[in-house]
């Protein structure tokens, strides 16, 4: 495949892995196609068969690829093997309550969970946690939001996002190559009024605290949504649950759906096909107790 054709985030972001892995490969002379099996079974002693899945099907299409340009004309093992592999646990969507998000959203502002001695305080992330609950855009979509992707026209708001940041790359197309307008209902409006204008030379939403640069959404991640959400509001029995940073898409979806959103529109808002978004997006109520009557 053209390395043209490939994102930059990607290529840094996989293709050392798979370079890691080759070199480990070449060491134990297993780089042999019809090895396959002894591949698995050496790997099987550091790695999960999930791990080696990913491993395995990036070879399977690179293979698949020498056989189409008549460079291999022989079996594809690797596929052949990907098939044995034990099925993947179904991971079901789940996502928090309007009450959590409330916790949430607060423990951040309100430095909760903060180390007295940091420099750098919790609250300062606090509108983003909150801007992704409301919009449920993707974290690095956020990353590489601008001011001037706030569009007013005719009396109504709408959020473009077109562009991504992550792997400290900009790249200019979303996940889906695709330009997407969120608008604003009346809860984003008075939230976009209130959030302040934080001077950084991109004209950035949600720039670095520290350099006013790009945010690095993984590195929050690790740093203070793990440590607040996870280490402190639901080992201290605040939440129910924890969910990574990614999730609160998922939350935002379910939540709209719940408001009485149709499908249609979310999965515009989201950016998936109402198929995607029902199989991995929106979580099934936990309980029905407060269900009203259906007839």
């Amino acid at each position: 495949m053209s390395k043209d054709r490939i994102a930059l985030a990607t290529q840094k972001r996989f293709w050392p892995k798979r370079d890691n892995l080759i070199k480990l490969l070449e060491v134990n002379n297993l780089l042999n196609i019809n090895d396959v099996d002894k591949v698995l079974q050496f790997l099987l002693k550091e790695y999960s068969y999930s791990t080696i899945r990913n491993h395995f099907a990036d070879f399977r299409a690179a293979i698949n690829l020498a056989i189409d340009l008549g460079k291999y004309e022989g079996k594809n093992t690797y596929s052949v093997i990907l098939k044995t592999f034990p099925k993947s646990e179904k991971k079901y969507p789940q996502s928090y309550t309007q009450e959590e998000v409330r916790i949430i959203v607060d423990a951040f502002r309100i430095n909760k969970y903060s180390n007295n001695k940091s420099a750098y305080p919790d609250s300062y992330y606090a509108d983003l946690v909150e801007f992704r609950f409301l919009s449920g855009v993707r974290p690095s979509e956020a990353a590489a939001l601008q001011w001037t992707d706030i569009i007013t026209d005719n009396g109504k708001t709408w959020i473009i996002t077109r562009k991504v940041y992550r792997d400290g790359c900009l790249q200019l197309y979303t996940k889906t190559k695709e330009i997407r307008a969120y608008p604003c209902f009346p809860q984003v409006l008075e939230f976009l009024e209130r959030l302040p204008k934080i001077e950084n030379q991109n004209n950035l939403i949600f720039p670095s605290i520290k350099t006013k640069g790009y945010l690095n959404m993984d590195n929050f991640s690790k740093r203070q949504w793990i440590r607040v959400v996870r280490d402190g509001l639901f080992k201290d029995g605040l939440i129910s649950k924890y969910l990574p940073f990614y999730d609160e898409r998922h939350t935002c979806g379910t939540l709209l759906l719940q408001s009485g959103i149709d499908i249609a529109t979310i999965a515009r808002v989201l950016g998936n096909s109402p198929e995607v978004l029902m199989k991995h997006y929106l979580a099934s109520r936990e309980e029905l107790n407060d269900l009203k009557d259906i007839f």
